[in-house]
């Protein structure tokens, strides 16, 4: 998943989300490689940063490490994120238990 754009671990986490299958394996892969990408210093846009923290939460599944990575890229940008965006990761964050964290300190 070296060469693959944001937007389309964004897309895939988005689908299997939505279709409900917990595809952990999956996840995982799709966190190391949105946390490699954003370690690297890869932009994500918002949606795709807001459609990953989504997926997870739809799924239940609760990976910190990913979290704060995300929380960490949005920090310099959440100020020109739009509504639908921030509504996105405040209820992925209610969902997953993970009001004390990064995202509200971003």
């Amino acid at each position: 998943m070296r060469d693959t754009l944001p937007k389309h671990l964004a897309t895939t986490a988005w689908s299997f989300a939505t279709l409900r299958m917990e595809d952990l394996p999956l996840m995982s892969v799709i966190s190391a490689a949105a946390i490699a990408k954003i370690e690297s210093g890869r932009k994500f846009d918002p949606h795709s940063l807001a459609s990953i923290v989504w997926a997870f939460a739809t799924v239940a599944v609760k990976d910190q490490q990913l979290m704060e990575s995300i929380a960490s890229s949005a920090h310099t940008t959440i100020q020109t994120w739009n509504p639908q965006d921030i509504g996105n990761i405040a209820w992925a964050c209610s969902s997953l238990n993970v009001g004390d964290g990064p995202f509200l300190n971003a």
